[in-house]
């Protein structure tokens, strides 16, 4: 069968337009031994899905070994946006593991570069939210560049406590050795003074 090929000149023209009403049915489809089908936008997306469901529809569903995969040439691989009410399930991008894997995975190869990073643009919440049991977990060392605080106390504060209550150990114990030493120095006057009495 020869290739079907159809072409529009007139701006925002549709060049293959399906129409299905059926239950289930599908407007266009494709199947091929390699790709079945394939979008290439000159300007614009290279293909374009938009869901008007209500029930759970997606503008885009891939199934297969690697559902979605995104590459990009001068910008992200994958970009994801809501525009839904702040609420517990609003979110960009959104990950499930179920029982086998992880939620998110992130990786980077580049020098100074995240895994995953986490930015909130307006500094009125955290970049990254943890929480689980443990909510974190770390493997290798940690640095912090800004405060630290837990169960609502600072870190930082509860250091320079321990380091000024270290100072007055140290000041305390130099007065003890001191004392110690007067002591001690009393004590042999002392004895002195009873010996010398004694051979009286």
């Amino acid at each position: 069968m020869p290739t079907f090929e159809n072409e529009v000149t007139q701006p925002q023209e549709t060049a293959i337009h399906g129409i299905s009403d059926g239950a289930d049915a599908i407007a266009v489809f494709g199947q091929g031994s390699a790709v079945g089908i394939r979008g290439d936008g000159g300007s614009w997306h290279g293909v374009a899905g938009i869901s008007t469901s209500t029930t759970g529809g997606a503008g885009v569903n891939g199934t297969g070994n690697i559902g979605v995969q995104g590459i990009g040439s001068t910008w992200v691989g994958v970009y994801g946006e809501t525009q839904a009410q702040p609420g517990p399930g609003s979110s960009g991008v959104w990950g499930d593991g179920k029982d086998g894997g992880d939620g998110v995975k992130g990786l980077a190869n580049g020098p100074g570069k995240a895994g995953v990073i986490g930015v909130h643009l307006s500094n009125r919440g955290p970049g990254v939210f943890g929480m689980g049991a443990p909510a974190g977990h770390f493997v290798g060392n940690v640095e912090v560049t800004g405060g630290l605080e837990v169960n609502g106390f600072s870190v930082s504060d509860q250091l320079q406590n321990v380091a000024d209550l270290e100072q007055r150990v140290n000041t305390l114990s130099d007065t003890v050795n001191q004392l110690s030493d007067t002591v001690t120095q009393q004590q042999n006057t002392i004895n002195f003074l009873v010996s010398r009495v004694g051979s009286m």
